[in-house]
């Protein structure tokens, strides 16, 4: 399914929507991003890349392999 939507880019992208179905089970899908301009990996904001982020500074996302967003 895809959608368009307007999202808040001052905060954290969302990785997981919870839906609840019509009997009431709930659903957790994995959101997948499309054609987004300069991304953060380390801190899921729009606006800056890996390379500028202040958390990647800080020492949050120093390597691939703790990102907290990972690129797919």
């Amino acid at each position: 399914m895809r959608l368009k939507v307007k999202i808040d880019v001052l905060k954290p992208l969302r990785r997981v929507v919870k839906l609840v179905d019509k009997d009431r089970v709930k659903i957790i899908g994995v959101i997948k991003y499309e054609r987004l301009p300069d991304f953060c990996y380390v801190c899921g904001l729009i606006g800056h890349s890996f390379k500028n982020c202040k958390k990647k500074i800080e020492g949050v996302g120093s390597n691939e392999q703790n990102l907290q967003y990972e690129a797919s």
